[in-house]
């Protein structure tokens, strides 16, 4: 991480299109944790960064609702469905 501000992360990783939502990890302590979301990438001073959010307390609180079944399924053609496919998105 190079620089923070207002809830946005710059970090050296170099990412390319299509690593939005990657987690980024940190390895300090007993096992790796994902600390932020890589939202976009950017260019600063000739230097290619990746600017992120981190998650802070979000993963568990995903993990809470999830777990109590409120997140959003697929749909298809407008219809709810039973699909699962991975996806789950709940609002803050």
């Amino acid at each position: 991480v190079m620089s923070g501000l207002g809830g946005i992360l710059v970090m050296s990783c170099d990412v390319e299109l299509g690593a939005s939502g990657a987690p980024v990890f940190s390895f300090l302590g007993e096992q790796p944790q994902i600390v932020s979301i890589v939202a976009a990438k950017a260019e600063i001073r000739g230097q290619r960064v990746a600017l992120a959010t981190p998650v802070d307390d979000a993963l568990e609180v995903l993990h809470d609702e999830l777990s109590a079944g409120r997140g959003l399924k697929a749909s298809s053609h407008g219809s709810e469905t039973d699909r699962n496919i991975g996806a789950r998105f709940i609002r803050p």
